[in-house]
């Protein structure tokens, strides 16, 4: 069976396209003090599983709907649990001039779907597995 990584590295297509050129800059983030239910509630309003989470614009983790299943399947209620108790804060980032190939093995090594995309310290935007299917889709 062909590994994911194979598929950017076959052929005569480049696989050198930049994080920057497909991911998304408007990255939508929730304060780490903020209620699982206001996060679900922000997921749900944006059609996104994943949220960055943030405490005065400094990056602190990331809490995906998964995290947010496995505290409500625990008993814990969305309305009184704190997004910093439930997020992810072992964060594996990228930047911006790293190519699609590099996202793409990070999210696999790591088993992940999302990578936050820091610049000079600075949360510029986000690449998710939807994003690089677009890329991939576009060559």
């Amino acid at each position: 069976m062909i590994r994911t990584t194979e598929i950017f590295t076959r052929g005569d297509k480049k696989w050198d396209d930049k994080v920057r050129d497909f991911m998304v800059r408007d990255v939508i983030t929730i304060e780490e003090d903020a209620t699982m239910y206001e996060a679900v509630s922000k997921m749900l309003g944006h059609g996104i599983h994943g949220l960055i989470v943030t405490d005065n614009g400094k990056l602190k983790g990331i809490v995906a709907s998964y995290d947010i299943l496995l505290a409500m399947e625990r008993g814990k209620s969305a309305r009184n649990i704190k997004v910093r108790d439930v997020m992810t804060t072992d964060i594996v980032t990228i930047g911006p001039d790293d190519t699609v190939l590099t996202a793409v093995t990070k999210m696999l090594e790591n088993d992940i779907r999302r990578l936050p995309v820091v610049e000079d310290g600075k949360l510029v935007g986000i690449i998710t597995t939807t994003d690089l299917i677009r890329a991939f889709a576009e060559k």
